[in-house]
């Protein structure tokens, strides 16, 4: 092998390393958004809760 087919092959696995960062990053950021979302349906049913208690319903 040459160094120019040696370079073009680094060049396509670090593409790869890159595609595979980002879906690993979309992956980890949708699941942190639905985290974030049932969190606050959560503190929303709390407040309810709480603010029911409170006025004796």
């Amino acid at each position: 092998m040459n160094w120019d087919a040696i370079g073009a092959m680094g060049e396509v696995v670090g593409a790869l390393a890159v595609v595979t960062a980002l879906l690993i990053l979309l992956i980890q950021v949708r699941h942190n958004n639905k985290s974030m979302i049932e969190a606050n349906a959560l503190q929303k049913a709390a407040a309810i809760s709480k603010h029911a208690e409170s006025i004796g319903i």
